[in-house]
């Protein structure tokens, strides 16, 4: 028996969860003589000078930089500072911007930038309108006589996705714990291909982050591993796979987010490694990165006070703070350049984090920025409404007063542009035509390519190989429905239970559950519905209980309510003898709190399914980690994961050095 939305109680759910005045603005107007080469070129909106063999890769990087330094020459300094702006948009007057709108198109004509990010809030379901979002932004661009965009956006996938249309692959943690790198490449190449089709030339992925703080509040699943080798590994295949499909993917954060405490879109993060600590952990991936030719690398905004002795004193509370590596000459051009030998492009991570903003003055910000190397300024003022104008104009002229004063240099300036251009015409970029014509390609070949069925059966075959095991009492999985059986189905929000909806029935039409079962999914909201679910589990055969942890702050599960009701249900069904199956969705250090379950599985992503329709299909872009999680508990597939990380012990809301499951183990 298929769920109804009677017995479910779940609701529908949405998520996502991180120039000169003397410009004309004219969304149609005749491109300029600045970007003549850039816009008039025959190549077609499917192909790239970057994918047309070359005598050698060395000729055709000095071509591509001969090409970027005779593009410079012609640029005015505004031009070169706008060219190492990378903005967002993500709301326009207090909605989201997903459509261009006239004071946008006059934004993008009037200010050259080099970049823009988009986010969740820029998309939709449909792929046609992300397509017609940044074909728009590209013609606006190119049209106002700028170069054409470096267009990217966070599609690393897991909890961090933003093509809504698209297929959200396993997180980082999860394609390790598969035990097969070639997972990592497949992922790569499915995000890629989608990127492509939708407009994006660049992606910010993937983590090169070293998850060795399991209490870590920003990175967790984002990570591959606590194993600087195999985060070295798999990020390399996924990198590989964006190259192969002329995506640019970027490493990040340098020179590493892995083991702070401190989230930086909230606080200013310290790290007190020596440099020697740092290069024998957190370094390993960014240094194989670099020999294995990635072209992008965004820094982190942390402080390594053992490493960086320059202070700021800071304009939140008058404290000392050190300069964190996006603002360290020492870790951007010391380490990163000069001693890594990294040539590609360096981008901060955004400059609106708190760790920046609530710190240092923009002016100040953007300074130590680009004098410390880096080339593109990730999102250095806000864009939201009639003010932009008068906040680039101020951003842009405190930039073009330090160079004027000699505080900025413009070798520096010019050093930057030279590498943002170079890397646009290495992967084609500036030989692109933006028009209605290629946008009109990309419309009819997006169904083909962006939220196939074919990709979330890719989709499907990795999140499977994933799921990790770590306890089964009594051989409770694989778990065969009785007729007429009872399955709830508790979670903490509407997402989780829209996925196991969609899954429960899945596996009833594949014949893997019995048609007269009955499936009940709850959605708990945190609490909220505590009791709704206490009282669905009287009564049932199999009780499936999620949790997620986001990060430390779970760990005390008294002071957490997401895994302490869990707990409490957990707890309940055992005391009615029911059957129990605990599923960790996020970071799998929760696992040790959910023991009393008869088994014990880890999933690595706590994305469900945000939006379904009337029969639980989901209408948007959706992870396949839960419905993993129900092929294993029903035998449709084996679990056949290992732990990608060591899960530690925890005793009174802290985690202690002893190692419950190390690194690698699965039961089966």
């Amino acid at each position: 028996m298929k769920i109804s939305k009677l017995l479910a109680g779940a609701l529908a759910f949405s998520v996502l969860t991180a120039g000169c005045a003397n410009k004309t603005a004219s969304a149609t107007s005749t491109p300029s003589s600045a970007s003549t080469a850039a816009s008039q070129s025959t190549a077609s909106a499917s192909s790239s000078a970057a994918n047309t063999p070359s005598a050698s890769p060395a000729a055709e990087a000095d071509d591509a930089e001969a090409k970027a330094k005779e593009y410079l020459a012609k640029m005015d300094l505004t031009s070169k500072i706008e060219q190492m702006m990378v903005p967002a948009v993500k709301k326009w007057n207090g909605e989201n911007f997903t459509a261009m709108n006239d004071e946008v198109a006059a934004i993008l004509s009037n200010y050259h930038f080099g970049c823009i990010i988009l986010f969740a809030e820029n998309m939709t379901s449909d792929s046609a309108q992300a397509i017609n979002l940044t074909q728009s932004m590209q013609i606006n661009t190119v049209n106002g006589g700028g170069a054409p965009l470096f267009m990217g956006t966070d599609q690393e996938c897991g909890n961090v996705y933003r093509l809504l249309s698209g297929t959200d692959m396993p997180s980082s943690m999860a394609l390790t714990a598969t035990g097969n790198p070639q997972n990592a490449y497949d992922t790569g190449t499915i995000i890629s291909k989608e990127l492509k089709a939708l407009g994006f030339n660049l992606d910010y992925a993937p983590d090169l982050d070293v998850n060795a703080n399991p209490a870590n509040p920003v990175i967790g699943i984002r990570s591959y591993s606590d194993d600087g080798a195999t985060v070295a590994e798999y990020a390399k295949q996924f990198t590989q796979a964006m190259m192969s499909n002329n995506i640019i993917a970027t490493g990040k954060h340098f020179p590493g987010h892995g083991d702070t405490a401190t989230d930086s879109h909230t606080g200013l993060p310290q790290v007190n490694k020596t440099k020697d600590e740092l290069e024998s952990t957190d370094l390993v991936p960014f240094k194989q990165a670099v020999q294995d030719g990635t072209e992008m690398i965004m820094s982190a905004h942390i402080q390594y006070p053992n490493i960086e002795s320059g202070t700021y004193t800071s304009i939140k509370d008058g404290s000392q703070v050190y300069l964190p590596s996006t603002l360290s000459h020492t870790m951007i051009t010391d380490i990163l350049r000069n001693e890594l030998g990294f040539k590609g492009v360096i981008t901060t991570d955004s400059l609106q984090m708190d760790a920046i903003k609530a710190n240092f003055s923009t002016r100040d910000s953007s300074r130590l920025a680009i004098n410390a190397g880096v080339d593109c300024l990730l999102m250095p003022v806000d864009i939201a409404d009639g003010s932009a104008s008068a906040n680039l104009d101020a951003y842009i002229g405190d930039i073009v007063d330090m160079v004027n004063d000699g505080e900025i240099s413009i070798d520096t300036i010019d050093d930057a542009v030279t590498r943002i251009l170079t890397l646009k015409y290495r992967r084609g970029i500036m030989d692109m035509q933006y028009n209605e014509g290629t946008t009109n390609t990309l419309l009819a070949n997006a169904a083909g390519a962006v939220g196939t069925a074919d990709n979330y059966a890719v989709n499907r075959k990795i999140s499977d190989a994933s799921v990790t095991m770590l306890q089964n009492s009594n051989n409770i999985i694989p778990y065969t429905v009785p007729e007429g059986g009872r399955i709830v189905m508790l979670t903490p929000n509407a997402s989780q239970s829209n996925a196991f909806g969609y899954a429960f029935n899945r596996l009833t039409d594949e014949n893997v559950v019995t048609a007269n079962a009955i499936g009940i999914p709850i959605s708990e909201d945190y609490g909220n519905r505590y009791q709704t679910a206490y009282n669905a589990i009287a009564g049932s055969d199999l009780v499936i209980v999620s949790s997620i942890m986001f990060d430390a702050t779970n760990i005390n599960f008294y002071q957490s309510g997401v895994i302490y009701y869990m707990v409490l249900l957990i707890e309940h069904a055992k005391e009615l003898g029911i059957p129990v199956v605990a599923v960790s969705t996020g970071v799998p250090y929760d696992a040790p709190l959910l023991t009393e379950a008869d088994a014990v599985l880890c999933t690595y992503n706590w994305i469900g399914a945000p939006s379904v329709d009337e029969n639980w299909v989901p209408t948007q872009a959706y992870a396949e980690s839960l419905p993993a999680a129900m092929d294993v508990i029903f035998g449709k597939v084996k679990a056949t994961g290992k732990l990608p990380v060591n899960i530690y012990n925890i005793d009174n809301g802290s985690f202690t050095s002893d190692v419950v499951w190390p690194r690698g183990y699965s039961l089966q």
